[in-house]
């Protein structure tokens, strides 16, 4: 295989990477979530409110090592949501995570980061969606601002439908 050769076969290899992460990132979206019985996300509906949830923000603590999700049977992608969070922990501080973790007693979690310094984020479709879709706007360009707008406007479903 002659130099030329091997440059379109890793460009090919990368572009179709690309598409891989895409997919999987799709399908965590319309079939993720915590509970595998709750409700799916319908891109039809339009009742988004005037004001979104904000995440309360302010996570110190270390998120936990991306390798300890390297059993991709087991995991599936959490490995790479977990590196996600290591990489750009300032931006998933600053996202609600629609899983309502934030919310709910049992977690007070204080961000989509807080997801990631345990377990809770390799467990739940949400926040492994959520952190792939900032990291992937994130790598377009998008401020941290722009993220949590789309983030909101991609994710958002009221509590009660949770």
């Amino acid at each position: 295989m002659n130099l030329n050769n091997k440059c379109q076969y890793k460009l090919l290899l990368g572009k179709q990477k690309s598409i891989f992460i895409l997919i999987i990132t799709l399908l965590f979206i319309v079939f993720g979530g915590c509970n595998k019985n709750e409700h799916k996300l319908d891109l039809t509906k339009s009742s988004h409110p005037k004001v979104y949830p904000k995440a309360i923000g302010g996570e110190t603590r270390a998120t936990l090592a991306p390798e300890t999700f390297s059993d991709k049977s087991r995991y599936g992608n959490a490995e790479f949501a977990y590196k996600i969070a290591k990489e750009i922990p300032h931006i998933l501080d600053k996202i609600f995570c629609y899983c309502y973790c934030q919310d709910n007693p049992s977690f007070k979690h204080k961000s989509l980061l807080t997801c990631y310094v345990d377990d809770h984020a390799a467990q739940c479709g949400d926040c492994l969606s959520q952190a792939i879709v900032a990291y992937e706007l994130y790598k377009s360009g998008n401020t941290p601002e722009q993220i949590v707008e789309l983030e909101n406007k991609q994710f958002y479903r009221s509590q009660h439908s949770h």
